[in-house]
């Protein structure tokens, strides 16, 4: 009876050792401030309003899971171009800073993004299939289009619609936070953001914890051993009269 307890026990805490790692969950929180770059405007602004707030908070972060797609910066186009517009289209660069924190470890990011506000004719090449028709071949269409550096002026050519842009950031412990910016479309458009906590550079999961099983041959020899061990102590004579 005693060796059965024994077994058992050895099973159980060995057991206990195997299991999924890697499913702590951790609470990013953080701020964002987003300004237009002076020097690049042409034509009308745009109103700016940021959905993910000056200050957020995300909780039930894993390692190696991708969180959903949140609302992020969206661009309402001014009722008209404006008298410098060039080529019927307004533009302007957009600067976002973040500082994030997760279970006490800190890291910041800067990150631009294009806008641009076609009034009329055809397509812009960031937006070749959605805006509103105004006219038999005439629409407007705009576009978000993410950087990860400031540049003078829209890249070019400018990239087509579904672009993405993914920043890594370093955090003081040495995990990486990927941050993932969803380029837009359309008229009136709202970007999108997305996170993913990895324990380090280019590793697109957490740590895998051991397979379910893959201990078990260890676990029997553990037990076998403590059998074993208990059937040689009581087989032994006693030292004491």
């Amino acid at each position: 009876m005693r060796r059965k307890q024994l077994a058992a026990a050895a099973i159980t805490v060995l057991l206990a050792g195997v299991g999924p790692a890697g499913a702590t969950s951790y609470t990013l929180t953080g701020t964002d401030t987003v300004s237009v770059v002076s020097g690049t405007i042409t034509g009308n602004q745009p109103s700016i309003t940021n959905y993910l707030g000056t200050s957020f908070t995300e909780a039930g972060l894993t390692l190696g899971t991708a969180t959903s797609e949140f609302n992020f910066v969206e661009t309402s186009p001014n009722g008209n171009c404006g008298s410098n517009c060039v080529n019927n289209t307004a533009s302007e660069e957009i600067k976002i800073t973040f500082n994030f924190t997760i279970g006490g470890a800190t890291g910041s990011t800067t990150v631009y993004a294009w806008y641009l506000a076609k009034y009329s004719g055809s397509h812009i090449a960031c937006d070749t299939t959605s805006g509103v028709q105004i006219g038999p071949s005439s629409y407007q269409t705009d576009c978000i289009v993410f950087s990860d550096s400031k540049t003078s002026s829209p890249p070019s050519p400018l990239p087509g619609p579904n672009g993405t842009l993914l920043q890594q950031v370093s955090l003081s412990n040495g995990q990486i936070l990927d941050v993932t910016f969803y380029n837009a479309e359309d008229w009136d458009i709202t970007s999108h953001i997305g996170f993913e906590l990895q324990n380090g550079p280019n590793q697109s999961k957490g740590v895998p914890g051991p397979v379910m099983g893959a201990g078990f041959p260890g676990v029997i020899l553990a037990a076998v051993g403590l059998l074993a061990w208990e059937r040689r102590r009581r087989r032994a004579p006693s030292k004491f009269a």
